[in-house]
């Protein structure tokens, strides 16, 4: 977020093999901000990825369907872990064999 002048600067703070995503286009005719960009791309061995997010009338309409049907859309947990065990949930997650949301419950209730 915040336009061209930034991609170069999200570049420079990401970690190698780390990722940028950009919603949208960067300025077109920008031949120096584009050799400044795949210098970083390369230099940091990151991922460049192209994202596209919908209209607000898309969101709304996104909304209406979770609101009209919580049964159905309601997000899988895979397991839930007390916030005493927030170490031991992290690494549950790192491992990759949850299927859905791995949560760390900080409130008792």
């Amino acid at each position: 977020v915040g336009g061209p002048e930034t991609v170069v600067k999200s570049l420079k703070s990401t970690k190698i093999g780390g990722q940028v995503h950009v919603i949208k286009a960067i300025a077109k005719g920008c031949t120096e901000l584009a050799t400044d960009v795949l210098v970083q791309v390369v230099w940091r061995c990151a991922s460049l990825r192209g994202i596209q997010i919908g209209s607000r009338a898309q969101f709304v309409d996104m909304n209406k369907m979770l609101e009209a049907n919580p049964e159905s859309t309601r997000p899988y947990i895979d397991r839930v872990f007390p916030f005493e065990e927030a170490r031991e949930a992290y690494r549950y997650f790192e491992s990759q064999a949850h299927v859905g949301k791995v949560v760390i419950k900080v409130a008792k209730q």
